[in-house]
């Protein structure tokens, strides 16, 4: 098994958007627990449904179905949302995406994170986010795909993607590329999978 080193330096970039989100949740449940504890009440987060499942196709045709699913809660102040992606290319650098398709059809997102898939080729990714917080954090000038604020996450249908971007490189510049832009037009990188999430009935 081959495993290829992350930069320190893309270390500390990478998920931190992530971090301080789990670090805002986890300090959350904390005083959550705290003021339970006490016997006070609290009042809870509006809410849709319970989180919604759905498959991976592939990006190309939508028509194949592909190995893994992701999740999507949807309450009114944000998303949480989790990508099981499995079978993938061990040693592969992949990035994650999502992308918001407003009812007006206005589509906005970025990338969630990124990621070297180990020998086991699973992947989980998990990423939450706030209405009005900038969704994903990188963008694709002059294209459909833009940058954007989270905006509706009861109504609006939610595209979440996986890119493979190849062999994990051994250069750690190119690896920092790999796991953190979109390297549009490089060969042999191609966006490999979508998963829709359609708001509930």
């Amino acid at each position: 098994m081959h495993r290829t080193p992350i930069p320190v330096s893309a270390l500390r970039s990478e998920g931190a958007l992530s971090r301080r989100r789990f670090l805002r949740a986890t300090a959350g449940t904390i005083g959550v627990l705290v003021l339970v504890g006490a016997g006070l009440l609290l009042p809870t987060r509006a809410s849709a449904d319970p989180p919604t499942r759905s498959g991976f196709v592939d990006f190309a045709t939508h028509t194949i179905v592909l190995p893994g699913f992701t999740w999507l809660h949807r309450t009114d102040d944000g998303i949480a949302a989790h990508f099981h992606a499995t079978d993938l290319n061990a040693g592969h650098a992949y990035t994650f995406w999502i992308v918001e398709v407003e009812l007006d059809g206005f589509m906005h997102g970025g990338r969630v994170d990124g990621k070297v898939v180990n020998a086991s080729g699973v992947a989980n990714i998990h990423v939450e986010a706030e209405v009005g917080e900038i969704l994903g954090d990188f963008h694709l000038p002059g294209t459909p795909l833009q940058e954007g604020l989270l905006a509706d996450p009861l109504e609006s249908t939610f595209w979440l993607v996986m890119r493979d971007h190849g062999p994990a490189s051994s250069d750690p510049a190119v690896l920092h590329e790999q796991l953190f832009t979109h390297q549009t037009g490089v060969p042999g990188v191609t966006d490999y999978a979508i998963s829709f999430q359609v708001p509930p009935l």
